[in-house]
């Protein structure tokens, strides 16, 4: 089995194929065993032989566990479903509806589950597998619906035909947190195999995960909430993705954690299995603190982070304000024209700074708002009083009227000092920046839209919020549960990218895969029961080529309707999976 990179006459594109040798006769051909994708330049080719690398060990691993195609066969004899016979007369009339099966989330996510290696993370001892599928079935109903535990087990039993015990969920989710260490390091490793084995860079940030209850203890804490729960409890979640999305680690801290003290922790963790020189750090302005610096450039490690440029010295504030030495980075009429200037700060680091004049006139059109909302609060002159002023929004524009007094006047010189700093920004680095290097650092700060992203999918359509567990355990274990979900959508949707040019929200993914489901009817004359598969859609089958998968749609028979019902517990291996 070998990667082979194939062109056409009529076309300058590249495919990416995984192919083996077949022996038939005296002849010797090659078959393709997964069709990767259609490389448009010399990067995309890159990346689509990384994917090549990942799926043709993924195929190999498979077929190491079904070599013994004996044992396969017998397997087969015991299964509850077979491929209706071609001699078969069925009579419209005598069929009725049983039940109405979605199997799309359990083929692509299960598969997904599996070649990621999740599989490993309750071992392989009887009881380690049972635990396995039931994490599996778990993980998919958070990818499907998203609900609690409970909604969980409701939705696989009315829409797989599945009993799952709610008990049995828990007792899984006892033993998960013993075992959540290795599901991260699985989940890291598969990152790394896809990006060639150097992470690149590394996006970092901190949010909120709120409960439905006002009882703190060690973990849930009150603290300062991102989604403006003041009175709940919650915890902080730190997580690092790569610039592609995929997932590198995260860590729960509790809910009072100030979110400048869980990057050093969370990356203590991890970044020694790394060689320095393979990380870039890219966070935000909550993350800019002297000890996290200090910690990086100790480590050896580059990083990018937002700067407080009003919080620098004056010097360094006066070189940002003066606008000689800026220099245009491009942009038309129609376009943001951005300007830049680098210049040395303390300890050998770098402070880019960044003048946008989109951004210039947003802060101008939003002063000007709020002077209007503070005017039309003032009385006849006399001062704005201190009870009026919401949140002390606009307090930077005031002053006091007299020392012991409590209204408040309009400062004219605070609002030529906010004016001087209209569209101005800056990164702090410790790289060497010349003025080449602008564009790509920016484009390195630039890219933390995807861990901002990466955050509503995980709060929005995997809801790892509100948490409704109380137990510290339980509460860990959960997030790992979901951790594990957002692995598999990232990873299902860089394979799409990759292989298909195809950009699939999890929305997008969970509408085109409900529709990939079989009716169960009975022929109520012979007892007989059978499963009709609906055809696929083109998405839906773009969904499955991403993972490899094809699916077979042609009606079976179903000869055990409690096997089938229990088909997880049973150990089910889909034939359309087998590769021959």
């Amino acid at each position: 089995m070998y990667i082979r990179t194939k062109t056409t006459k009529n076309s300058l594109k590249k495919s990416v194929q995984v192919v083996e040798s077949v022996r038939q006769g005296d002849k010797v051909k090659q078959r393709i065993v997964r069709h990767i994708g259609v490389a448009e330049d010399e990067h995309h080719l890159e990346e689509l032989k990384k994917l090549a690398q990942v799926a043709m060990a993924e195929e190999m691993a498979q077929r190491q566990s079904l070599l013994d195609r004996d044992e396969y066969a017998k397997f087969l004899k015991g299964e509850f479903e077979r491929t209706c016979n071609g001699g078969e007369r069925v009579f419209v009339s005598n069929l009725s509806y049983e039940e109405h099966v979605v199997e799309g989330f359990e083929e692509v996510y299960g598969k997904l589950f599996r070649d990621l290696g999740f599989a490993e993370v309750f071992g392989s001892s009887d009881r380690g597998r049972a635990n396995t599928k039931l994490l599996e079935q778990i993980v998919v109903a958070r990818i499907a619906i998203a609900q609690s535990k409970r909604g969980s087990v409701e939705w696989l039993s009315d829409r797989q035909m599945s009993n799952v015990d709610l008990d049995r969920v828990y007792r899984m989710m006892d033993k998960l947190h013993e075992r959540i260490g290795k599901a991260k390091a699985i989940a890291l490793q598969k990152t790394l195999e896809n990006l060639g084995g150097r992470v690149g860079v590394m996006l970092f940030d901190v949010t909120t995960l709120y409960f439905e209850s006002f009882c703190e203890d060690d973990l849930r804490r009150r603290g300062f909430s991102k989604e403006n729960k003041v009175r709940e409890v919650q915890v902080v979640l730190a997580m690092a993705v790569s610039r592609e999305g995929l997932p590198l680690s995260y860590e729960l801290f509790p809910g009072n954690t100030w979110e400048g003290r869980t990057l050093k922790e969370t990356l203590r963790h991890f970044l020694k299995s790394f060689r320095p020189e393979d990380i870039i750090v890219v966070a935000d302005a909550g993350m800019l603190s002297e000890e996290n610096l200090s910690y990086l450039e100790e480590e050896g490690y580059s990083y990018i982070v937002r700067s407080r440029t009003r919080s620098l010295t004056q010097r360094v504030k006066t070189c940002i304000r003066d606008m000689s030495g800026y220099e245009a980075l491009g942009g038309s009429p129609d376009e943001d024209v951005i300007k830049c200037k680098v210049m040395d700060i303390e300890r050998g680091r770098k402070l880019v700074a960044i003048h946008s004049e989109v951004k210039a006139k947003k802060d101008a059109y939003d002063r000007e708002e709020l002077l209007f909302r503070l005017k039309e609060i003032a009385s006849d002159c006399e001062g704005i009083a201190s009870s009026k002023l919401v949140r002390d929004k606009g307090k930077r524009y005031l002053t006091r009227k007299g020392k012991d007094d409590a209204t408040y006047v309009l400062d004219d010189a605070k609002v030529a000092e906010d004016a001087s700093w209209d569209g101005i920004s800056g990164i702090v680095t410790n790289m060497e920046v010349t003025r080449g290097d602008i564009p790509e650092v920016l484009e390195y700060y630039k890219s933390l839209w995807k861990i901002e992203e990466s955050f509503r999918v995980a709060k929005g359509p995997l809801r790892f919020r509100p948490i409704f567990h109380w137990k510290k355990e339980r509460i860990e274990s959960h997030i790992a549960i979901c951790y594990i979900a957002f692995t598999l959508q990232r990873h299902l949707e860089h394979r799409l990218k990759l292989c298909k040019g195809e950009s699939y929200s999890l929305d997008k993914v969970r509408r085109v895969l409900s529709k990939v489901d079989s009716v169960i009817m009975k022929d109520s004359s012979t007892g007989t029961i059978y499963r009709f598969p609906r055809a696929m859609s083109p998405e839906a089958k773009k969904i499955y080529g991403a993972v490899g998968l094809k699916r077979d749609t042609k009606p079976t028979t179903i000869t055990s309707i409690e096997k089938y019902r229990n088909r997880h517990s049973l150990g089910r291996i889909n034939p359309w999976e087998w590769v021959l």
